[in-house]
C-alpha cells in the first residue's frame, strides 16, 4: 500500500528542477562535443524526456504505480522515474549500501561531539532526519585560535550532503590563509556560487574564537545565533546566504564573553519544530530555556533543549535535520 509522498507539485519546484536540468543539458552537450560515449547521448534523451514530463505536467508520477515520487528523490535525481516501494528488492538494497555508505562518510567529516580548545569548550549533537543530512558543523583549530561554522544546506538528503561535503573542504582550505573572517566569508561564497546547482545555498554562521574570550562573528542567513553573558542577546542574520550571489559581501561583530557564558547554534530543524497543531518551538522559546538554566554545561544543556523540543512535538517525529551546538567559554 502506498503511503502519501511528499513531492515538488508546486510550479516554482518544477521550475526550479526545469532550469537544473536545462543547466545539466549544456554540460552533457559541451562534454558531447569532445566525446561520442554511447552513455552521454542516453542522457541528454534521459534529460530531454525529464523536460518534455514537465512541460506536459506528468513530471514526478511513478511510472510503475502512477503514484508520486518522493520529493527527495527528485530533487536528488531528477531523472528518477520510479518511487522507492516500486523499486526490486536488488534495486533497494543497492540503493540502502549508497545511503550507508554515504551517512558513514558523513558521520567521519564531522568534528567530535565534545570539543575543548583553548579557551573554549563544547558540545553538539547531529540529528540527520534521514541517512544523511545537509546540516553543516565544524570546528576547525587554527593556532590559538578556533574557526567555528555552523550551518544548513538547502534541499535535503544525498545532494544536500554532498555539498556540505563540499563547503567543509572550502573552509578548511581557507581557514589557514590567515585572512580576516568578512574575507574568507566572501572568498567561500564565491568558490561555492560557482560549484553548486542553479537555486542550492547555505545559510551560515562562522565565528572565531579566541582564547581571551573575544569573538568575532557573520552571519550569512542563518538561524539568530543566540548569546548568554549575563543576558541573552540574539545576533541578527544580516548577511546573504552563500550561493545566492556571487559578489556577495559579509560584515562581522566582535563580542566578548566572560567565563561561564555560552554561545548557543541551532538549525532550523529544530527552531521550526511543530506541535502538529501549527505552532512552531522557535528563537523565543530557546532563549528562554537557555536563559533559565545559566550555569548548565554545553552537554547538559545541549540534552534539556533537545528534550524540550521533542515533548513540544507532542511525540511526532522530527520532520527535518536537527542539529544543535552549545560552546561556553572556559577562561
Amino acid at each position: 500500500m502506498h503511503e502519501a509522498h511528499s513531492h515538488p507539485s508546486s510550479i516554482a519546484d518544477h521550475a526550479l528542477l526545469r532550469r537544473e536540468l536545462i543547466e545539466r543539458r549544456q554540460k552533457l552537450e559541451a562534454a558531447a562535443t569532445r566525446s561520442e560515449e554511447h552513455q552521454i547521448v542516453e542522457l541528454l534523451e534521459a534529460v530531454d524526456d525529464a523536460l518534455g514530463r514537465i512541460d506536459k505536467g506528468a513530471f514526478g508520477i511513478c511510472e510503475v504505480c502512477d503514484f508520486p515520487i518522493e520529493g527527495e528523490r527528485l530533487i536528488e535525481d531528477p531523472l528518477t522515474r520510479i518511487c522507492l516501494e516500486c523499486l526490486s528488492p536488488a534495486e533497494r538494497r543497492a540503493l540502502e549500501h549508497d545511503l550507508n555508505l554515504a551517512s558513514s562518510i558523513q558521520r567521519r567529516l564531522l568534528p567530535q561531539q565534545d570539543f575543548d580548545v583553548p579557551g573554549w569548550e563544547g558540545h553538539y549533537r547531529y540529528e540527520p532526519h534521514g541517512a544523511v543530512s545537509g546540516d553543516f558543523c565544524d570546528v576547525i583549530p587554527n593556532g590559538e585560535e578556533t574557526l567555528l561554522l555552523f550551518g544548513d544546506i538547502s534541499g535535503k538528503g544525498v545532494s544536500a550532503a554532498l555539498l556540505m561535503s563540499h563547503l567543509s573542504a572550502i573552509f578548511r582550505g581557507l581557514s589557514g590563509s590567515g585572512e580576516a573572517l568578512v574575507s574568507i566569508m566572501e572568498r567561500a561564497n564565491r568558490l561555492f556560487s560557482t560549484a553548486i546547482p542553479a537555486g542550492s545555498f547555505a545559510t551560515l554562521v562562522a565565528a572565531r574564537l579566541l582564547p581571551d574570550g573575544e569573538v568575532e562573528l557573520a552571519n550569512a542567513g542563518h538561524v539568530p545565533p543566540i548569546v548568554q553573558n549575563g543576558r541573552i542577546n540574539r545576533l541578527p542574520p544580516d548577511g546573504v546566504p552563500l550561493g545566492l550571489f556571487c559578489q556577495s559581501t559579509y560584515t562581522s561583530q566582535r563580542l566578548h564573553l566572560e567565563t561561564g557564558d555560552r554561545l548557543v547554534l541551532a538549525t532550523d530543524g529544530l527552531v521550526e519544530s511543530g506541535d502538529g497543531k501549527g505552532a512552531e518551538y522557535g528563537v523565543d522559546a530557546l532563549s528562554a530555556l537557555v536563559e533559565s538554566h545559566p550555569e548548565v554545561g554545553p552537554r547538559d544543556l545541549t540534552a534539556r533543549v533537545l528534550a524540550d523540543v521533542e515533548s513540544f512535538r507532542n511525540g511526532r517525529p522530527a520532520d527535518d535535520d536537527t542539529t544543535l551546538m552549545v560552546v561556553r567559554r572556559t577562561g
